[in-house]
């Protein structure tokens, strides 16, 4: 839902794993949770924004864009 393109893919899907499992093991730490769950839980919620909120999400096809052309 962010990019088209393969390199900055594979960039993003590294970045948003290492982010889920730092936020993941936190909220386990913290919240006496088992671990796997919590960075299940934790990529869940990072899919769901971008589901909704990324450039090619729901809410962005929701808006319509008008482009005016000229001669």
């Amino acid at each position: 839902f962010w990019t088209v393109r393969v390199e900055p893919m594979c960039v993003l899907a590294v970045l948003i794993g290492f982010a889920s499992c730092v936020a993941g093991l936190l909220l386990s730490y913290h919240a006496s949770l088992p671990s796997g769950p919590a960075i299940i839980l934790s990529a869940g919620v990072v899919y769901f924004a971008s589901i909704l909120f990324g450039p090619r999400g729901i809410l962005r096809a929701r808006i319509v864009h008008h482009r005016h052309r000229t001669a």
